[in-house]
């Protein structure tokens, strides 16, 4: 699988701050609760608090730490600065030459427990979220990389290179691949891969396997408005394949049932028949029934 899915936008918005910082961004990673004011009185110059509480709200925000104070949105600096009652002037400047920078970042991690994405145990538990994913579902690798994100951020697990990700995506999407694939070849006789074998051999004079050649059937038009077999599906029919096995798929959702006593189900029939609810509007009870039209 190409390890390039990702558009330049996503790789542009990837460990970046949202642009444009809304105060809804600035009140989830800027507000500096109890626990953090009792970190940041700890610190005696105001460069240094300062620069702490950018560093704490930076991987908040973005799940990344920033070596240049510079590439911090000055919204951000400002939110801090007011509840820290700071004038920011050149206290981000003081702070990007000084050594405690990195002193902070350390701190950070241990004190509020992000860890690096080399960690084993996270990194397993990252893993095995991420495979359970592409086994259970069929999301393309761009929206897969987009989830991947999102637990690694609320796990406070340090984002990677984006190239690391992106391959450890690809390749999870892989290993859920092959198994399909394993679990629907296992139980094929020899003969029986002998002739899918043989569907993709070119025979001579030909250019196109057999299986292409169906791929490419064409299909009249009656086929797409009526109930008659498109002509692919009529040759894929006489493959010499055993029905599949539904052992291994999990169960199918059900509707969620209802008992209380707004459910149309518990009241007379003469009270509300079956089937009387007005197109894609639920009973009151908001539970599936039998008698009422589907949307």
């Amino acid at each position: 699988m190409p390890v390039d899915f990702l558009s330049p936008t996503q790789e542009a918005r990837y460990a970046a701050f949202p642009a444009p910082l809304t105060a809804d961004d600035l009140a989830r990673s800027a507000f500096l609760d109890a626990t953090d004011r009792a970190v940041l009185s700890a610190l005696r110059a105001d460069h240094t608090r300062l620069g702490y509480a950018v560093q704490l709200a930076t991987v908040r925000c973005t799940g990344a730490f920033r070596t240049q104070v510079a590439d911090v949105p000055p919204a951000l600096i400002d939110t801090l600065a007011r509840q820290l009652q700071i004038t920011p002037a050149d206290h981000m400047a003081r702070y990007q030459d000084s050594q405690m920078r990195w002193q902070h970042l350390q701190d950070i991690r241990q004190r509020y427990g992000y860890v690096a994405y080399t960690d084993p145990q996270r990194g397993w538990r990252f893993l095995r979220w991420l495979f359970t994913r592409a086994w259970l579902g069929s999301e393309r690798p761009s929206l897969l990389f987009e989830r991947a994100v999102s637990w690694l951020r609320a796990a406070k697990v340090m984002l990677p290179g984006i190239t690391t990700l992106e391959r450890d995506v690809a390749r999870v999407r892989d290993r859920a691949s092959e198994r399909l694939w394993r679990l629907l070849a296992r139980d094929l006789t020899a003969a029986q891969c002998q002739q899918l074998d043989a569907l993709l051999a070119v025979t001579p004079g030909a250019t196109l396997t057999p299986s292409s050649r169906s791929a490419r059937c064409p299909v009249p038009p009656a086929a797409r408005a009526s109930s008659m077999p498109s002509p692919i599906w009529t040759r894929s029919a006489t493959y010499p394949l055993p029905p599949p096995s539904l052992a291994t798929c999990p169960p199918a959702p059900q509707p969620p049932s209802c008992a209380g006593p707004r459910c149309p189900d518990r009241q007379s029939p003469n009270a509300r028949p079956p089937g009387r609810y007005a197109p894609g509007r639920d009973p009151p009870c908001g539970a599936a029934h039998p008698g009422r039209p589907g949307p």
